[in-house]
Order: structure tokens, then C-alpha cells, then sequence
């Protein structure tokens, strides 16, 4: 997690609800918030503002899908495959490919671009 969120998380750590459970995010009695209300107070204003809606005003995509969008942003910056599975805490490598095994494919055409690097490290080191 990039620094800036984790001081973010440690300044709320001070102005959050106490709980008995030692929660991050408690409701505002310190007990493990529904999410039907962190759809309805949260998930839904933030969706309806960025203006991800369907023509009923309901949101198109549950609150999975920022899990989705970190792995995939992961991806594209380059994470392996193990670090995706460690991150998204998949049991196995198999259960990572077949979730975002496309993704992957899309690494192939930088293929090149690190063999000439390497090529070009071993010839600076003759």
C-alpha cells in the first residue's frame, strides 16, 4: 500500500469509533458496519457521482470490482503473476491465471524490449 494511504489509515486509526473487535472502518457505534449501508452511504453516491449508473441511477459495478481494478492496475505496471497471487490472497497460481491470465497476455509485446535490455546489460559488462 503506498505510503500517502497508510498515513491516511493511521490518522483514522485516531478518529475512528472505538470497537471492541479493534476494527479500521467500525460503523459509528464501533460494530461492524452492514453493506447495505456502505452501499447505500458509499458505494452508490461515489458511483453516482463519477456517473457510473445505469439509467436507473442504480450502480453497475459492486464493491468486488475495486479488488479487480487494483490486480489489473497491478498488472499493467508490471506485477508477476505470484505477486498478484499473494496480493489478492489466491490459494493457488492456477486460480490467479484463470482471473486475469488476459491480462498477462498483454506483457507479451514488451517481451522484446527486456531481452534487448538484458542484452545490452551483458554487453556493457564485457
Amino acid at each position: 500500500m503506498p505510503d500517502h494511504y497508510m498515513r491516511q489509515l493511521k490518522r483514522w486509526r485516531l478518529l475512528c469509533p472505538k470497537s471492541k473487535h479493534d476494527l479500521v472502518f467500525p460503523n459509528w457505534t464501533g460494530m461492524v458496519e452492514f453493506l447495505s449501508n456502505l452501499n447505500r452511504r458509499g458505494w452508490q453516491p461515489l458511483l453516482q457521482e463519477a456517473g457510473i449508473v445505469d439509467e436507473d441511477g442504480r450502480h453497475k459495478y459492486p464493491p468486488k470490482s475495486l479488488r479487480h481494478a487494483r490486480a489489473s492496475l497491478e498488472i499493467h505496471s508490471g506485477a508477476n503473476p505470484k505477486e498478484i497471487q499473494r496480493l489478492m490472497g489466491h490459494s493457488s497460481i492456477r486460480v490467479t491465471y484463470d482471473v486475469y491470465g488476459h491480462l498477462f497476455e498483454a506483457h507479451e509485446d514488451k517481451r522484446q524490449d527486456r531481452a534487448n535490455q538484458i542484452a545490452n546489460e551483458l554487453m556493457a559488462a564485457e
